[in-house]
């Protein structure tokens, strides 16, 4: 799990789960995978500390594939839109340490997005009211619509599947080392 702007840094959040690091921004390995959730709320997001720590985080790892993240988009094309800041402080990061996919939730819909060999997902079709969706240069795909999100990984080869409640694919894509 990682902060959205709903938990407002609540105790609730921090006693119904344990995360390594400071449990704000922590990375672990799953198989070939590294994972590292962010904190994109303020003040954090701006944090000079965060920003070090991922920087020496991704650096330092040696998995396959790399997934990041944290709540509120980089790159949205529906209600609440681009995090501006997170695109020039974060996303050059991501660039540089080839993060292969980010995920975001914070607008109610599914997106996919590239921008400079980085996929970026926005995945909030949960439960709560949809938003419409859009569409902007950097869109893959996008669809107004409950979903979940299906990883399926060996040593070589990432299997994404975005898919509606009743288990029909409506996105994929496959990523090779």
């Amino acid at each position: 799990p990682v902060l959205g702007n709903h938990e407002k840094y609540s105790l609730l959040f921090f006693s119904y789960f344990s995360l390594p690091n400071n449990e704000c921004w922590y990375s672990f390995d799953n198989g070939p995978v590294h994972l590292v959730g962010l904190d994109s709320n303020s003040p954090n997001r701006y944090r000079f500390r965060q920003f070090l720590w991922l920087v020496h985080d991704l650096r330092a790892h040696h998995q396959p594939f790399t997934i990041v993240y944290f709540h509120h988009p980089v790159y949205s094309s529906s209600e609440h839109g681009n995090t501006t800041l997170l695109q020039k402080i974060w996303a050059p990061v991501f660039e540089r340490c080839h993060v292969d996919i980010v995920f975001n939730g914070h607008d109610h819909n599914y997106e996919h997005s590239r921008v400079n060999g980085v996929i970026y997902i926005v995945t909030g079709g949960g439960g709560s009211p949809l938003y419409d969706n859009g569409q902007s240069p950097w869109t893959v795909y996008s669809e107004k619509t409950y979903h979940y999100c299906l990883l399926t990984v060996n040593s070589s080869t990432l299997l994404f599947e975005a898919k509606k409640p009743d288990g029909l694919v409506f996105d994929s894509f496959i990523l090779t080392t």
